[in-house]
């Protein structure tokens, strides 16, 4: 058996594992062992594994305190435990189901602490941030081949297309998921700088929110829009064996079940099936790093070309094969 997933445990098991950790590991490991073992090693550089990575623990500081933290999950459940070393505080959540949650492992982290400080006023619990204002996005947006017209109605925005409008429901900073037929595959991307800016490392999941900067258009899988009055700046770069590219591919991973490669702007960009993009970085014609963060080894590499197009795909070891769905 391996700590890599599925470890079967209980709240209570938990405690007790956070316990030791707060205790420093005494009549566990030597006093040199634990400072080891909560050493800072890897700066992460995002704010999933705190400020560094150590040995299994990441390491973060909070309000001046040392906090050890970590998630983790296999399919239909998901953990996330946090040791305040400097509090004395434990948090350990359990979920049976998607859910995200070190959210509520940090806010009860900030609670328990705002109480041993003698706070008054408790920490509001922030699930998602506020959509900017639907103002901000209003207007009409042209691709080659189509085109959409943005309304504001009632703090809502309304997509217009040929006629059929419907609510736009907010996922986050500038994304935006349209129910309808046209725009069922990927979320409605509304960009503010270049195409380029959605893959700035560090930036690519969540895109700020600047409302100081205009929209300039939007995205949707491979179609790039502009919005009218506005021109996105672009840069093509794509070679012509890349058309072989593009598609969508899946296999028995239960995992990670499936992605889609499209070619937009001239990149190679690959989506995830929760919605996250990440722009191909090419190794050789056919194999490509997996994002911009230099330290991550994800790779793919396109195999198997029958009649101009990859029916395979090797993503980091594991096999994807070409599905004919659109």
């Amino acid at each position: 058996d391996c700590a890599d997933g599925s470890i079967s445990s209980t709240a209570a098991d938990m405690c007790c594992y956070l316990r030791a950790l707060l205790n420093h590991g005494e009549g566990l490991i030597s006093h040199d062992s634990f400072n080891q073992l909560i050493e800072p090693i890897i700066p992460t550089g995002d704010d999933l594994h705190g400020e560094h990575y150590g040995l299994g623990l990441c390491i973060r500081h909070s309000s001046g305190n040392q906090v050890l933290s970590h998630s983790g999950g296999m399919v239909g459940y998901y953990a996330d435990v946090i040791a305040d070393l400097d509090a004395g505080l434990g948090v350990v959540v359990l979920t049976n189901g998607p859910g995200e949650p070190e959210k509520i492992s940090q806010y009860v982290h900030k609670l328990f602490c705002s109480a041993l400080d003698g706070d008054k006023k408790f920490p509001d619990f922030v699930e998602e941030s506020e959509a900017l204002p639907p103002g901000d996005y209003v207007g009409r947006y042209r691709s080659n081949g189509r085109e959409f017209t943005l309304t504001s109605n009632g703090g809502y925005l309304i997509l217009d297309l040929d006629g059929e409008k419907v609510k736009l429901e907010p996922r986050g900073g500038d994304d935006y998921l349209a129910h309808h037929p046209s725009f069922d595959l990927f979320l409605l991307r509304f960009i503010r700088k270049s195409i380029s800016h959605l893959y700035q490392e560090n930036d690519q999941k969540e895109h700020p929110k600047d409302e100081a900067t205009p929209v300039l258009g939007a995205v949707y899988g491979g179609e790039v829009f502009n919005r009218e009055g506005y021109t996105l700046p672009q840069v093509k770069e794509n070679l012509s064996e890349w058309e072989a590219f593009p598609g969508h591919y899946r296999s028995h991973n239960p995992w990670y079940t499936n992605f889609r490669v499209v070619l937009r702007d001239g990149k190679l960009v690959l989506i995830e099936p929760f919605d996250s993009e990440e722009l191909l970085i090419p190794i050789t014609s056919k194999r490509f790093w997996v994002g911009t963060n230099p330290l991550l080894p994800e790779f793919v590499e396109f195999e198997i070309i029958i009649d101009g197009k990859s029916q395979q795909v090797n993503r980091s070891g594991g096999v994807y094969s070409r599905t004919f769905t659109h």
